[in-house]
C-alpha cells in the first residue's frame, strides 16, 4: 500500500467519523470502532464506508437496525470491528466527550472530503419559494472557531469561498451563490447517486429537502428522495 493510498484512506475515515459518524469504545474493549448510519435511501454511502474498510482489511457488519419509537424511516448501519486506527482518531476528534475538528484532518481537505461533508450534513437552502438555491452545511455541532478553521481549509486547498452563518445558537457554513457553479464542479464527481438530487439550482421540493424562511432554517426530511427498493440491499458481514 503506497503512502498516497494511506493518506487517501486516512482522509476518508476522518471525514466519515467527523461528519455523521461516531467513534466509540465499548465496555471491556481496548480499541474504538466506527459506526455510521444513514437512511436506506442512502445505502450507497454506507457501502462507500464498507469499501474503505475493506481496503484496510478491517472487519465490519452492515445491517438494518430496528426502528426506534419516533423514527419514521428505516436506516442502514455499518459497525466496524475495533481497531487501533480508530482509537488514535478518537483521541484526536473527541475532547471531554465532545466531537471537535482536528486540525490534522484539515490538511487532507480535497474535493472528495468536501463531498463527504456535503453528503453527510449538507443540503439546499431557499430563503423563499422563488429565491435562488444556496448550498449549506448544517454542521450545528461545531463551534464558530471550528467552522472558521473549515472555512480557511476549504479556501486554501480548493479555492472555494464559504461563509459562516448564525442560526439561533448554532453556526453553519454556506456557499455564496456566486460560487455555486464552482462548488458543483468541485464535488460532482464524488457525490454518490442517491445524493445527486442535492445538486443543481432546482428548488427543494416542499417537505422533501431543506425548507427555509427568511426568519429561520428548518431541516425537514432532507433524505426524502430518491428511494431505493430495500429488497435490493446487500446486507453483508465481514470479520477479520
Amino acid at each position: 500500500m503506497s503512502n498516497k493510498l494511506n493518506k487517501d484512506l486516512s482522509k476518508k475515515l476522518y471525514y466519515f467519523a467527523a461528519f455523521d459518524g461516531y467513534l466509540q469504545v465499548q465496555p471491556k474493549c481496548v480499541n474504538a470502532r466506527l459506526n455510521v448510519t444513514m437512511t436506506i435511501e442512502h445505502s450507497d454511502y454506507i457501502y462507500k464506508v464498507r469499501d474503505t474498510l475493506d481496503e484496510l482489511n478491517i472487519g465490519h457488519n452492515v445491517y438494518v437496525p430496528k426502528l426506534q419509537a419516533k423514527q419514521v424511516k428505516q436506516q442502514l448501519r455499518i459497525d466496524s470491528k475495533t481497531h487501533p486506527i480508530f482509537t488514535a482518531m478518537q483521541k484526536r476528534i473527541y475532547l471531554l466527550g465532545k466531537k471537535v475538528i482536528d486540525p490534522h484532518m484539515l490538511t487532507m481537505m480535497d474535493a472528495e472530503a468536501l463531498a463527504i461533508m456535503y453528503m453527510a450534513d449538507g443540503g439546499k437552502y431557499c430563503q423563499s419559494e422563488n429565491a435562488e438555491v444556496q448550498y449549506r452545511f448544517f454542521i450545528n455541532a461545531y463551534s464558530y472557531a471550528e467552522q472558521a478553521l473549515l472555512k480557511e481549509s476549504i479556501k486554501r486547498y480548493l479555492g472555494l469561498e464559504v461563509n459562516i452563518h448564525r442560526n439561533k445558537q448554532y453556526y453553519q457554513l454556506s456557499v455564496p451563490r456566486a460560487y455555486s457553479s464552482m462548488f458543483e464542479d468541485i464535488v460532482s464527481e464524488w457525490i454518490l447517486p442517491s445524493f445527486k438530487y442535492r445538486l443543481g439550482q432546482q428548488a427543494p421540493a416542499k417537505g422533501g429537502d431543506i425548507v427555509c424562511s427568511a426568519q429561520e432554517c428548518v431541516e425537514v426530511s432532507r433524505d426524502e428522495k430518491p428511494r431505493i427498493d430495500p429488497r435490493g440491499l446487500r446486507v453483508t458481514k465481514k470479520t477479520v
